[in-house]
């Protein structure tokens, strides 16, 4: 939960999405990191923060009324409603092992059965960016496949692997 949020407020949102009448419907409880500035700020479960009780009410209220309003809930976070094609298509591509582009500070892609994670903080993330404009301004000396497929030497930004 947010600060000073109550299951009223929960409620109110949830009726101005569902006026909208989606297929899918997102609802993440907010995770407090410790080295944000939201972290410096607030102690998960400490006052204006909702308890751990009280957030996990609100979740189970949202999740109650998404049911009465006709979605399934599919994910952790996850609902939709009208059965499977209605579920996020996004997640369908995780799920399928297809191959999917990402672009932005620590965003993940995945290409010939290997993901590749952009750095995670901003001067790391210009950094990459940079190097990749420099590289764009090179003449190329093979093709896309030859570049894709090479193996992993820590020197190219394109090379970075993140964990799962």
């Amino acid at each position: 939960g947010l600060p000073h949020q109550v299951v009223d407020h929960v409620d109110s949102t949830l009726d101005a999405v569902l006026s909208y009448e989606p297929d899918h419907i997102s609802l993440y409880d907010l995770q407090v990191e410790e080295r944000t500035k939201f972290g410096r700020m607030y102690t998960p479960g400490v006052s204006p923060l909702p308890s751990d009780a009280e957030a996990a009410t609100m979740l189970t209220h949202a999740s109650r009324k998404l049911a009465n309003a006709g979605f399934e809930r599919y994910e952790v976070s996850s609902y939709s409603r009208g059965g499977r094609e209605a579920r996020s298509m996004h997640n369908e591509v995780y799920w399928s092992g297809a191959p999917y582009h990402a672009f932005g500070v620590g965003a993940a892609s995945y290409l010939h059965r290997r993901r590749f994670t952009r750095p995670r903080g901003i001067a790391s993330y210009d950094r990459f960016v940079q190097a990749l404009e420099k590289r764009a301004d090179q003449p190329e000396n093979g093709t896309d496949d030859d570049h894709d497929d090479h193996d992993d030497d820590g020197d190219d930004p394109m090379d970075r692997q993140g964990g799962g």
